[in-house]
């Protein structure tokens, strides 16, 4: 796709799909051991599989829910909405939030970290290979890798059995060379 790139965004828009053939001629400038052509396509030309029947009960759950809000808690949230609320939940947004917290607007004594930022950058001297601290650092980032790993792990297994127990969908079992031991 990467060799085709100027081609893809000479394209008008819309749906295309991509034709991958045998080497192409001799005088094809692009000297690549294939060649790439563009099919314009509809939506109604593709494929769907039929949805499994798991995610048919999604589907009825969803809309039961989402009747249920529109029902008992949508008058309520639209009542409690207004320009206050607004500002007040912009202003408390985690990702807003974190970065006033922290900034010396609301902690004066911040104003001297970018000064002290620049004196330890300046004055930076690697350290020794075989320093203790150096190699107490990379046992600590390589736990804390291997703890998030298995945490994800840990997470998506759990999220995958609870979705089998509410919609009755057996995941495919693992096979061993797919398991990963820590």
């Amino acid at each position: 796709m990467l060799a085709s790139l100027s081609e893809i965004q000479e394209l008008a828009p819309g749906l295309y799909e991509m034709k991958i053939e045998g080497a192409g001629t001799s005088d094809d400038p692009s000297n690549l051991p294939f060649a790439v052509r563009f099919e314009p396509r509809q939506v109604e030309d593709l494929n769907f599989p039929k949805p499994d029947a798991a995610f048919e009960r999604i589907r009825d759950f969803s809309e039961m829910a989402e009747t249920i809000y529109k029902t008992l808690f949508s008058p309520f949230v639209q009542a409690a909405s207004n320009a206050l609320t607004a500002e007040l939940a912009k202003w408390f947004h985690p990702m807003r939030a974190s970065r006033y917290l922290f900034s010396p607007a609301l902690l004066p004594w911040l104003r001297g970290l970018p000064a002290l930022a620049k004196s330890i950058h300046d004055n930076r001297q690697p350290l020794a290979d075989d320093n203790p601290y150096l190699g107490a650092e990379r046992k600590l980032i390589n736990l804390a890798t291997s703890s998030i790993e298995a945490t994800r792990l840990n997470r998506d297994a759990s999220l995958e059995h609870m979705f089998g127990i509410l919609y009755g969908f057996a995941p495919p079992a693992k096979s061993d060379s797919n398991q990963r031991t820590t």
